[in-house]
């Protein structure tokens, strides 16, 4: 990790070259930065944040997809993606971020398999800014960020969920699936009451289990919180899903009319008509990186 500090260093003295890869651009705008994260594994997290980048690309929003599942990295997977780099190469300073960056459909982009987090514990303040200034610098100036966490509640699952602005939990209408959601919920709520937390529900049979799910999910949040969630949507349970996952598509390319592909565009719909809560000073590039940074500290502590 000292190896990796010292040579991120050197890059950030460096004279900053233009990205062979990602076109500069000089303005910068407002970005919202969703962690999409879960209770427990297997509820389809993943195919759920690649489906929603991909619906909201075609709305004509510029999407960033952060994988930071440090174990599965199962983004790229998902869509047919083969990249060469992630963001460890980034921090090593073996990288620049627009070589590592990847296209998925609609012209969303990728920085694939983000390990590196506890390397952040490493970096000094100045340091952190030469990353920053990678991220908004090097990349296309984006909508949306959204971050795919790894399931559970592990420091570096936590440091982005603390991090963004907002949160979307995944859940299935197992009860092993929504009590562990509930207590990440708790765990948001403890550190930010004030956090913004949507739901979905996944792979529920029928629009009745979903609606039962989240009813009571929010009854949960409310009653024992006083925490508000709001129901972003549901993905019904699809064959066509299974299919997509073994041809390595996205589901709303493969079967764009199927049962899955419809609640994902209700969902894509219900996010853009949200209002984000975070503060305006929150909303860029650089915000999820420096509040990635401290947490991370506060994890390692």
């Amino acid at each position: 990790m000292t190896d990796q500090a010292q040579r991120l260093r050197e890059l950030v003295g460096a004279v900053h070259a233009p990205a062979p890869v990602i076109e500069l651009r000089p303005e910068t705008r407002r970005v919202r930065t969703l962690a999409v994260t879960s209770g427990k594994g297997g509820v389809g997290k993943s195919n759920i944040v690649a489906n929603l980048a991909i619906a909201l690309g075609r709305r004509g929003r510029k999407v960033m997809v952060v994988d930071a599942d440090l174990s599965l990295a199962n983004v790229d997977v998902l869509l047919g993606l083969q990249p060469r780099f992630n963001l460890s190469h980034v921090l090593s300073g073996e990288k620049r971020l627009g070589e590592i960056v990847v296209e998925g459909p609609s012209g969303i982009k990728v920085v694939p398999a983000a390990s590196g987090v506890a390397e952040l514990t490493m970096l000094r303040e100045s340091e952190l800014e030469g990353l920053i200034g990678e991220f908004t610098t090097f990349l296309p100036d984006m909508d949306l960020i959204l971050v795919d966490t790894a399931a559970g509640m592990a420091d570096s699952v936590l440091s982005f969920v603390h991090a963004a602005g907002e949160v979307l939990l995944v859940t299935t209408p197992e009860p092993t699936a929504y009590l562990d959601a509930y207590q990440m919920l708790k765990h948001i709520h403890f550190h930010s009451p004030d956090k913004q937390v949507h739901l979905t529900v996944n792979m529920a049979g029928s629009e009745k289990e979903a609606y039962r799910t989240a009813e009571f999910m929010g009854q949960m949040a409310k009653r024992f919180l006083d925490h508000e969630i709001s129901h972003l949507g549901s993905v019904l349970r699809d064959p066509d899903v299974p299919n997509a996952i073994r041809h390595q598509k996205a589901f709303l390319e493969e079967s764009p009319h199927g049962i899955a592909a419809r609640g994902i565009q209700a969902m894509a719909t219900r996010l853009l008509n949200s209002q984000p809560s975070a503060p305006a000073e929150d909303q860029d590039v650089g915000s999820l990186w420096r509040k990635l940074f401290k947490y991370a500290k506060i994890g390692k502590a």
